[in-house]
């Protein structure tokens, strides 16, 4: 698995210790089973998409978003090297509603919890080293079946339930904020 250098939380768990939230994923793990459409809200660097690739199978479906392009690229290697045919990655944002939002690329040589980046950190007036966000929900991305959606948006959690209102009461997922 591709890491961040200096990424100071997650990256580093996974080079000293060779893991990261074992135990949230074993708990995830017995809930999401084989055939199962499962969406990682918040994927960072991709340690839950593997993982959710595996417990689903060949026969399930899993749903990755990553909004930062620069940690979105690390994501996306992991995912190939990985194997996961059965995911999909978007470089997308979710929130209750779709908008766009000018931010800054980051600097991926400071040390610094990259997976703790919140939405608006580095926000900024368009400039050089800035670039569009595309902000959207998970309602607007009409997916058929979705049997668990795992969020860890920090801090807006609550805004991408909200622009979920329509796929929860239809599919009735189990949801892990």
């Amino acid at each position: 698995m591709r890491i961040i250098d200096s990424d100071s939380i997650v990256s580093r768990a996974l080079a000293l210790y060779g893991e990261w939230a074992m135990d949230e994923l074993r708990l995830l793990s017995k809930f999401i089973t084989s055939g199962m459409s499962v969406l990682d809200v918040g994927a960072f660097i991709g340690t839950h998409t593997l993982a959710f690739s595996k417990f689903t199978g060949e026969r399930g479906k899993v749903y990755s978003f990553e909004p930062r392009k620069e940690i979105f690229v690390v994501l996306s290697e992991n995912i190939k090297k990985n194997n996961c045919m059965n995911t999909t990655a978007f470089n997308i944002a979710l929130a209750e509603k779709e908008y766009t939002l000018d931010t800054k690329s980051f600097d991926a040589e400071a040390e610094l919890n990259y997976g703790g980046l919140a939405l608006g950190d580095y926000v900024t007036p368009r400039g050089p080293d800035n670039y569009q966000l595309k902000v959207s929900t998970i309602d607007s991305l009409e997916i058929d079946k979705i049997d668990v959606i795992k969020i860890d948006a920090e801090g807006m959690e609550a805004q991408v339930l909200e622009g979920a209102v329509n796929s929860i009461m239809r599919n009735r997922p189990i949801i892990f904020a």
